[in-house]
């Protein structure tokens, strides 16, 4: 599968994201608007759970993204107008859309070697 024109190998389409200063603190960011994490066998439970928990009281989050890479999947959690969390499941959807940052993946290139 190709790219579309404007995008890179990565399939990542080019955009500038720039990430909120961390006022402070080291090693990490006060006021994400994207987390996107990588599950694994031994923590899949409580990132799911008790993590995504405490993310979902950051109140400038707009998207969590838990990538599974041994099942190739993708979700979308997006906080929504009214403040519920709302999963956009889109496994038959060639592209990954993160709608907080204006970006979107080309999802074959994404699990390319793994």
């Amino acid at each position: 599968m190709n790219a579309p024109a404007g995008a890179g190998r990565s399939g990542i389409e080019h955009q500038a994201i720039r990430p909120v200063p961390a006022h402070g603190l080291q090693g990490g960011l006060t006021e994400p608007r994207l987390i996107v994490e990588v599950l694994s066998d031994s923590t899949e439970a409580f990132d799911r759970g008790a993590k995504f928990e405490h993310y979902r009281r950051i109140p400038t989050l707009a998207e969590y993204v838990p990538v599974d890479p041994l099942k190739q999947t993708v979700e979308v959690f997006r906080r929504d107008e009214t403040g519920h969390w709302v999963l956009y499941d889109d496994r038959g959807e060639d592209r990954i859309v993160l709608e907080s940052v204006k970006l979107s993946l080309n999802r074959a290139l994404l699990f390319e070697n793994v």
